[in-house]
């Protein structure tokens, strides 16, 4: 019994600053202040779903892919792996060659 004044006050203070609020909205649109919005709510899991499906992913590159393209340049070193066509090599490749 003894929340009972505070619940009482909370009730009245919440009802005072609606009144306040209503008033307020009254002196600017007038009746239709004291309506509440006629807009159903957002539905905010349909749109937070939508934004992160049209949105690219960010993740890391594939570490599998990497890694086959990595030993494809070490047992390929004559094949370009982007054009998949031979090439010359260069002064890097025959410096990579005598470290090798």
């Amino acid at each position: 019994m003894d929340e009972d004044p505070e619940l009482e006050r909370k009730a009245v203070e919440e009802l005072l600053k609606e009144a306040k609020r209503g008033r307020t909205r009254a002196e600017t649109m007038g009746a239709m202040g004291w309506l509440k919005c006629p807009l159903a709510a957002t539905n905010k899991r349909f749109l937070i779903n939508t934004i992160k499906n049209t949105l690219p992913t960010q993740k890391e590159p594939d570490q599998e892919s990497f890694r086959l393209e990595e030993e494809a340049a070490i047992l390929l070193p004559a094949i370009d792996t982007r054009t998949g066509t031979q090439r010359r090599s260069t002064k890097r490749d025959r410096a990579n060659d005598k470290k090798g």
